[in-house]
């Protein structure tokens, strides 16, 4: 019997924290789009990964970096980059670039939200070719604003994007990306 018990408990405790991650997820479908704004470009890139870089004092930075499975890009009329995860029917909303900057209006609802988003110009934009997992390695970098880690210090908030197709980028967020 008190085996029995300990495996309900076991269950429900781990019943409770999958649904505790679950219901702070960010869906697609959920995205705060301005009225006007639709998705004119979308990817499924070979690879997507995020790197961040925190300068936490002069002799100290962490690093952390993430690969994201099944990821997908969408590009809006408005200039923003979405970097998601598909999953099921709809896709979890990772990071935003905006290629313009946010009002404080945008920005306190977008923290609200639980968003992680960044301001990008386009001297942020960088390629190189011939790379093993496809034709491209797009990075995009920008400043962060993350409200989750409450980071103190520089950030810097790194999209590494694999991909064959630069020329559809160029032409969604209207800038010229030179090649390194």
């Amino acid at each position: 019997m008190n085996f029995n018990l300990i495996l309900i408990i076991i269950f429900v405790f781990i019943g409770i924290i999958l649904l505790s991650r679950f219901k702070k997820t960010k869906l697609f479908s959920n995205f705060p789009f301005e009225e006007g704004e639709k998705v004119i470009f979308e990817e499924e890139p070979a690879s997507l990964i995020h790197k961040q870089f925190s300068i936490i004092n002069s002799s100290s930075t962490r690093k952390s970096y993430t690969f994201l499975r099944h990821p997908i890009i969408k590009i809006t009329n408005k200039k923003r980059i979405i970097f998601a995860q598909k999953n099921k029917n709809d896709a979890i909303v990772y990071a935003v670039f905006s290629m313009t900057n946010l009002t404080e209006e945008q920005k306190s609802s977008w923290i609200k939200l639980g968003f992680t988003f960044a301001t990008l110009s386009a001297k942020d934009i960088s390629v190189t070719t011939n790379t093993k997992k496809a034709h491209y390695e797009l990075i995009l970098t920008g400043g962060m604003l993350d409200p989750i880690s409450g980071v103190v210090g520089s950030n810097d908030f790194l999209m590494q994007v694999y991909t064959n197709d630069i020329s559809s980028y160029e032409k969604n967020l209207d800038v010229k990306i030179n090649l390194q």
